[in-house]
């Protein structure tokens, strides 16, 4: 416990002084002598407040914002995994969204998990984990890490739910981008 007291009190004499602002003195003076601070325009605070009003707006805009897939390709299931799999990967620069029903129901403790392979066979880079709805079918939308384009290939997999680093289990459907 001693060594943890004498490490904490040597940090502030480690540390490089810093100068208050000249607005942190005004404050302390008028606080500690009981005179009112001077507070800023109005129309400083009117434009602030205006400022941060329509930056909630933006970005509650962009939470809800229906974002426009403007390619489509069709999703396969694979023959022994997922014959009854079909459905559909829509796309637009790194953004993905996933329609597919006939798959499998997933056991406990498992998600489906997509995947985007690169041209010519490359590594397969690990995207987000889904469930199937009630209706049993995977409907979901997910951010790749590179931007989706000619000769890619999207895969699902069963994985542990959270997903895995590389696949771990068999295909279970392929979408290609042509």
């Amino acid at each position: 416990m001693r060594e943890y007291r004498e490490a904490s009190t040597a940090i502030p004499h480690a540390l490089d002084p810093v100068a208050p602002s000249p607005g942190l003195k005004d404050r302390v003076l008028a606080a500690a002598t009981g005179q009112k601070a001077v507070r800023p325009a109005m129309l400083s605070r009117v434009f602030w407040s205006a400022a941060a009003v329509v930056l909630f707006a933006l970005l509650l805009g962009t939470l809800f914002r229906e974002r426009e897939y403007r390619s489509e390709v069709k999703f396969v299931g694979t023959r022994d995994a997922a014959p009854a799999a079909t459905g559909r990967l829509l796309w637009v620069d790194r953004h993905v969204k996933l329609d597919i029903e006939g798959l499998p129901a997933l056991p406990s403790g498992k998600a489906y998990q997509l995947w985007q392979i690169g041209p010519e066979g490359a590594k397969p880079v690990a995207g987000a984990t889904f469930p199937l709805n009630a209706q049993g079918e995977l409907i979901g939308e997910d951010r790749m890490k590179y931007v989706v384009s000619k000769g890619q290939t999207f895969a699902l997999t069963v994985e542990p739910f959270g997903g895995s680093k590389s696949p771990t289990m068999p295909i279970f459907g392929t979408a290609t981008i042509p």
